[in-house]
């Protein structure tokens, strides 16, 4: 008979040994996006105007996550609820995303609007709605397979529902005209904790391991530029092993499974608890360089 196992405690009880690596994850160095993993379509959107409107900023934080890895006929999941992201929290990691897009388009000699500056032109658009669960707003259609993303705007009434097939920034194509500006929202995934696996065979039984670990990972990243009559978008792609942060919080092992004989095979349950100067670094270390590549674009395109 096989059988299968998950290495998850283990994996647990050594990164709380290491939580003082937050400590250093706050002060390291500038994320480095990696231009092979970056598309541009229509990049000549980001230089139809020399005003800039920015309404809003989309987070996209994972709240839970699942990894099911199997090898050959043994099988292992581990369940990871994320805590501590507190709405207000989460919600000024996205405007502080938002203000230093803002502040290094007015340095680089541009006009910028922000959300206050067109409140009453917006005020008809809807908004999304709070997931109890999260306390946040999570969209089914903007879910990648096993993670569930909290949605976090700078504020509620920036929280603007969209068209999955239109995307974040078409709704605001009439205000763009309008105001002879370029719209931007940016749209940033990231991933947390990171679950390797590993598996290997023996005469008479299969194992696969799981390890967890508190790590940040940038999933992927969209800035949507939309003027009075084009649109265009940067598209940054999953970095694969490229960590933004190492250690964002504590993982604790809350539970555990064993199906023997069952497809599901043995389960791990694990909540990682953020600390939130380490993951507030690890978040704004990504929107820094996604904006400092957007600024980038829009200075070249001119």
């Amino acid at each position: 008979m096989r059988r299968s196992v998950l290495g998850g405690l283990r994996a647990a009880t050594l990164v709380l040994a290491l939580s003082s690596v937050a400590t250093v994850a706050a002060q390291a160095p500038k994320f480095e996006l990696n231009p092979d993993r970056i598309d541009t379509t229509s990049e000549d959107t980001f230089a139809d105007s020399k005003t800039y409107l920015i309404p809003t900023v989309y987070l996209h934080l994972a709240a839970r996550n699942a990894t099911f890895v199997k090898h050959e006929s043994a099988r292992a999941t581990a369940r990871v609820l994320v805590k501590g992201l507190d709405k207000a929290y989460a919600q000024g990691l996205a405007k502080q995303a938002q203000d230093d897009l803002a502040a290094k388009i007015r340095a680089a000699g541009f006009t910028v609007l922000t959300y206050d500056d067109v409140k009453a032109d917006l005020a008809g658009f809807d908004r999304m709605k709070d997931n109890a669960e999260y306390g946040l707003p999570t969209r089914l259609i903007d879910s990648t397979p096993g993670i569930d993303f909290a949605i976090a705007a700078p504020s509620d009434e920036q929280a603007f529902d969209y068209s999955f097939a239109q995307g974040p920034v078409f709704q605001f194509r009439k205000l763009a005209k309008e105001k002879n500006a370029v719209v931007i929202v940016p749209q940033v995934f990231l991933n947390m904790p990171e679950v390797a696996s590993q598996g290997s065979s023996h005469a008479l039984a299969a194992s696969v391991a799981l390890t967890v670990m508190p790590a940040l990972k940038l999933h992927w990243a969209w800035v949507f530029a939309q003027s009075g009559g084009d649109a265009g978008n940067i598209r940054i792609q999953r970095h694969g092993g490229r960590t933004v942060a190492e250690n964002v919080g504590a993982l604790q092992k809350v539970g555990e499974t064993n199906n023997p004989g069952d497809w599901s095979g043995k389960q791990g349950d694990f909540t990682l608890t953020l600390d939130p100067a380490a993951f507030s670094a690890g978040v704004q270390r990504v929107t820094q360089a996604i904006n400092d590549f957007t600024v980038a674009t829009i200075k070249d395109e001119h």
